[in-house]
């Protein structure tokens, strides 16, 4: 039912055209009200109509969509495909939404605390047409990026920091002292390390420094010096330990496991045994009377030439092979074998007297337990 505004003015449009008045019209009164709907409805086109194109003539749409394209505002359903020209800003007569824009941007400047220099510049980007300022932007952004290659380049090359080497050498002792390592050269005793300084000393190590191979490489070379220098120092001592043709002056199991361990690691039975075997493999290698000559190479040296360190940590880890293959993988036959070991190598050498009971006493610290948990399960 058409409002009182609606129904006041159908009847002046009625009286208007030369109708009498509706209340003395012949006609029904709902006749009257369907009628007056009618023609509110066709005039209400017409001045829309005309609007429409008054608008059109001005360049623009009357009401609050301005500077929009009159074909979004017909477009209910976006369906319109966009091009950058729809983007622009349609032409005004006025500058009032340029001088809004132009108040924005110096507030916002302000904000953010920008220089003269760098409002100015802004005023300059907001008066370009859209095609400039999508220029502007791809080049900044490649300006930025140089200046992002510059920095990169100008940084000084990754090395490693003594506080890393020392970490480095401390775990690459723990982790060749360890009862539980299976092979003491090649790449399995490096990734022992890696893994216990990712575990235990990641703080040390530069935040995605394993995504940078050459950086990367810096740490496994600074390892693998670490565990070569073991290795060599290591031999030296087997060797010296039977220089003596005299067996019962040479130096028992106990103080060997101890030179090896060095004062700050316990000896425990587990690493006398792997020690003992050490020793057995060297005296087959080379024999009793010849391990003075056979000494490892000078620190720094090539431990993979012929009869050097390589050679020897080879022939170790075959016969820490043989024993797990001969015990099919029983770890109470694998402990049996390398008992055996050390009980000849007592036999032959002594047992220093105090420390008789130690070997089966001592019990590893909480440092060599956590070491020994990482390597086991590493690899």
């Amino acid at each position: 039912m058409p409002s009182a505004s609606e129904a006041h003015i159908g009847r002046l449009r009625f009286v208007m055209s030369g109708g009498d008045s509706p209340e003395s019209s012949p006609v029904s009164s709902p006749l009257r009200r369907k009628r007056a709907r009618t023609d509110n409805a066709s005039d209400r086109a017409a001045d829309d109509e005309s609007d429409f194109a008054e608008g059109n003539e001005e360049g623009s749409i009357t009401g609050n969509n301005e500077n929009i394209d009159p074909s979004i505002v017909n477009d209910p359903a976006g369906t319109i495909s966009f091009s950058p020209g729809i983007l622009q800003p349609r032409a005004t007569g006025g500058t009032t939404d340029t001088g809004r824009l132009q108040q924005f941007a110096h507030r916002y400047s302000k904000k953010l605390k920008l220089t003269k220099e760098q409002q100015d510049r802004g005023d300059d980007f907001n008066a370009r047409s859209l095609s400039e300022r999508l220029y502007i932007l791809w080049a900044g952004q490649q300006a930025l990026r140089n200046q992002v290659d510059k920095i990169v380049t100008a940084q000084p090359l990754y090395a490693v920091s003594n506080s890393l080497k020392k970490s480095i050498d401390k775990y690459a002792l723990a982790a060749l002292l360890s009862a539980k390592i299976s092979h003491y050269k090649g790449d399995i005793p490096r990734i022992h390390v890696e893994g216990l300084l990712k575990k235990y000393q990641e703080h040390e190590l530069p935040r995605d420094l394993e995504r940078n191979p050459a950086d990367w490489s810096k740490v496994q070379s600074q390892i693998q010096y670490s565990l070569t220098q073991l290795r060599s120092k290591w031999k030296k001592a087997i060797a010296a330990s039977i220089k003596n043709k005299d067996k019962t002056k040479c130096t028992n199991i106990y103080k060997l496991a101890q030179n090896l361990a060095t004062s700050k690691n316990t000896v425990t039975a587990a690493l006398c045994t792997r020690v003992a075997v050490m020793r057995e493999v060297y005296i087959e290698k080379y024999g009793h009377e010849a391990a003075p000559g056979h000494e490892s190479p000078q620190a720094g040296e090539d431990d993979d030439e012929p009869g050097g360190n390589a050679d020897y940590w080879f022939a170790m880890d075959g016969r820490l092979e043989l024993i797990r293959e001969l015990a099919g993988g029983d770890k109470k036959k694998i402990s049996r074998a390398l008992k055996s070991i050390l009980k000849d190598d007592r036999k032959t050498y002594g047992i220093f007297a105090e420390s008789e009971g130690a070997e089966g006493d001592q019990e590893e610290n909480d440092f060599q337990q956590e070491v020994d948990e990482v390597v086991g399960n590493e690899v």
